[in-house]
């Protein structure tokens, strides 16, 4: 058996040095040494430093399953489940910056998939299971950007073939709600870093377009009806003003990473593989995209590596970016009454003025005190949820992302 996959592996090795990709993605040298099977589904870490992805170890899409975390700095893995119990993360929003949590799904404990959670430094083995439904399984989670509401596929064992879109608190104070009724197929839900809208995949009977929704159902709109091919794998950039998904534009042989941008609609090729398969492509604040690849078609492949590309567009840039110029300073995040702006010289004048909006946009009136180098911002009258507070002086503007927690 070890002869038999060591003539496989060396087969491989060599046909990614003979096939020709004409972008300049890189492969994350992980050392086939450290696992087996295919690697996929890769989502960053909040600093980008880390991937958590998902080990299939019997082959693309082929159980056992393992969650792993990389460090891009030695590309050497760490496993955060042992057991092989259908472990599988998503692409996009799946590592939460202010709880610090990861987020899989998981047949552990039984029930059939059930949504798992735990802190990246825990030990292996001691995730939590946060839905306990005996009616339905729960794949493809993500968070909010908050950390305390997450969305997920569910699949009722009535129906089991359909997908259903849900969202759930963490501490089960609430119900789940139903964001799609079940009279079609959806898949992959992903929410916007920024929050305000979540994607998804939906089949017609024909092709599978990109849909977005409003975090309570809403206003559903279909991305890619004008779009030839199959899409899937769709996750936001960090400024939620994009979406980047995988397809075969209804031309290649094998699907590529495209991105659409929202407003204008504008695609863009991203990857280009003209023998292989790029998919569940996860757009880090980095500005670079990690994607899955494979030889040829996927299910036939060996299995799959990570790789990662730039971005063709700066998805980054919006009302979420901190700038680095280190002009303003703001703490604490999360906050619970107040926030601290620090000021330095370069921007201070006589004109400095706060504006707050909730994370759907909207403005909020902001009660705040200019203090001698700081700004003491009110915010223990806002319900819990993630905020953005823009600061200008008359001159420039800066803006940050904050959460308010009690």
């Amino acid at each position: 058996m070890r002869k038999s996959n060591l003539i496989i592996l060396l087969i491989l090795t060599s046909f990614h040095v003979i096939a020709q990709r004409n972008d300049n993605a890189v492969q994350i040298d992980v050392s086939t040494s450290n696992y087996n099977g295919s690697l996929q589904n890769g989502s960053w870490s909040p600093n980008n430093e880390k991937l958590m992805c998902t080990n299939w170890i019997g082959g693309y899409n082929q159980f056992p399953a393992n969650i792993f975390i990389i460090n891009l700095s030695n590309n050497m893995i760490s496993e955060m489940t042992t057991d092989g119990e259908s472990n599988v993360n998503m692409p996009g929003h799946t590592w939460n910056a202010l709880t610090n949590k990861i987020i899989f799904s998981s047949e552990h404990n039984g029930n059939g998939d059930q949504v798992h959670i735990m802190s990246p430094n825990d030990a292996p083995g001691s995730a939590l299971k946060i839905t306990l439904f005996t009616d339905r399984m729960c794949w493809e989670p993500g968070f909010s950007p908050s950390g305390d509401v997450i969305v997920y596929e569910a699949h009722y064992f009535n129906n089991e073939e359909i997908g259903i879109i849900e969202t759930f608190k963490i501490d089960a104070s609430e119900s789940a709600i139903q964001l799609t009724d079940g009279s079609f197929n959806a898949k992959q839900p992903s929410w916007s870093p920024i929050g305000g809208k979540i994607v998804y995949q939906k089949f017609n009977g024909t092709v599978w377009n990109i849909w977005t929704m409003n975090t309570d159902g809403s206003n559903k709109q279909n991305i890619t009806s004008t779009d030839p091919g199959d899409k899937t794998d769709a996750t936001f950039s960090p400024n939620g003003e994009w979406i980047v998904y995988s397809s075969d534009h209804g031309t290649l042989e094998y699907a590529n990473i495209f991105i659409k941008n929202l407003a204008t609609g504008q695609l863009i090729q991203t990857t280009d593989y003209p023998t292989g398969y790029d998919g569940a492509p996860s757009w880090g604040t980095n500005n670079k995209i990690v994607f899955e690849s494979t030889i040829g078609e996927p299910d036939t492949s060996p299995g799959s590596t990570l790789w990662v590309i730039n971005a063709p567009v700066d998805g980054t840039v919006g009302i979420e970016t901190i700038s680095d110029n280190h002009l303003l300073k703001i703490y604490p995040n999360p906050a619970i009454n107040n926030i601290y702006i620090e000021i330095s010289n370069k921007f201070k004048t006589e004109n400095i003025t706060v504006s707050l909006y909730n994370e759907a946009g909207q403005f909020i009136l902001a009660e705040y005190d200019v203090l001698s180098d700081k700004i003491n911002l009110k915010i223990s009258g806002l319900t819990n949820g993630i905020y953005f507070v823009k600061i200008s002086n008359g001159i420039q503007t800066e803006s940050f992302k904050f959460s308010k927690h009690n």
